[in-house]
């Protein structure tokens, strides 16, 4: 694993990735027995087939993407302490210098100017931040998608209904 990985930088990684073994120097190790894990590792996890690929944002210095990847958002959630930056940095999204080191659970309550509650949504650039978590009034678990298709606030009454339905059903 190369040094400049965002897993090394930040230590993220989706919920729907297990790490299952880690080679170090020809020894295979557990989870557990390599943290944590350094430049030159080896780490094997567990994916779904269809979102494999999305890991290697996780793992391999690549430029940022144009648009962030609705397969590598799907179903991923965060610890409400991981830095702005370091979604930053895996998703290609515009974080001013001086808020890379705020956390998630920060960052809700400065655009929420309350204390968050769960279902709570907040935007940061074109993903979505859903308070997945709240303990105590603050965000715990962060979870991420793309932001609302515009089409769906111009939706009438009872295609909205329909809409929101659907919406709970894909999450």
């Amino acid at each position: 694993m190369p040094a400049n990985s965002p897993f090394l930088k930040r230590g993220l990684i989706p919920n729907w990735a297990r790490p299952t073994l880690v080679i170090r120097e020809e020894d295979i190790l557990t989870p557990a027995e390599a943290h944590p894990v350094r430049e030159g590792d080896y780490v094997y996890l567990l994916a779904p087939p269809e979102k494999a690929q999305a890991l290697d944002r996780f793992f391999v210095n690549m430029p940022p993407p144009r648009e962030p990847d609705p397969e590598l958002l799907g179903d991923f959630f965060v610890a409400g302490t991981a830095p702005l930056g370091a979604l930053a940095d895996i998703y290609g999204l515009q974080v001013a210098a001086d808020n890379t080191e705020v956390t998630l659970a920060d960052y809700f309550t400065e655009q929420l100017g309350r204390p968050a509650k769960t279902g709570d949504i907040v935007g940061l650039g074109p993903i979505a931040l859903l308070a997945h978590k709240v303990e105590d009034g603050k965000v715990a678990t962060v979870g991420l998608r793309l932001a609302e298709p515009e089409a769906a606030t111009t939706l009438s009454g009872r295609a909205k209904a329909v809409w929101k339905k659907i919406q709970k059903w894909i999450r």
